[in-house]
């Protein structure tokens, strides 16, 4: 039986060591632990919520960056950064998750 650390891949994968709320607090206390526990039981509900928040992050990072603050209201940034930026995240996290799973078939990764 093969032990990577203190996590086992051959256990039962139905058992989980956290609750999803629980494992993105995990996430940002301890990231390296939290992933490993994603990848080994499974937890696709996790890598979902983490392409939002990463589309959320990086649509108030380009608001910042285009001083849309001198030109919008801070309600409207926000709703469009949530809304938008979440979607916008999720589809392209997506698609680069696709993109380098298709690549990496090529190569027999």
């Amino acid at each position: 039986m093969l032990v990577v650390g203190n996590f086992c891949p051959q256990m039962n994968t139905t058992e989980n060591k956290y609750t999803t709320s629980e494992l993105i607090q995990y996430i940002f206390t301890n990231p390296k632990k939290a992933f490993q526990d994603v990848i080994i039981w499974k937890r696709n509900e996790v890598v979902h919520i983490s392409f939002l928040l990463v589309g959320i992050f990086r649509a108030f990072d380009r608001a910042e960056l285009q001083h849309k603050g001198d030109s919008s209201s801070l309600t409207s940034i926000i709703i469009s950064c949530i809304i938008i930026g979440g979607i916008s995240g999720y589809f392209f996290m997506f698609f680069y998750s696709f993109c380098i799973d298709f690549t990496g078939q090529w190569i027999d990764g």
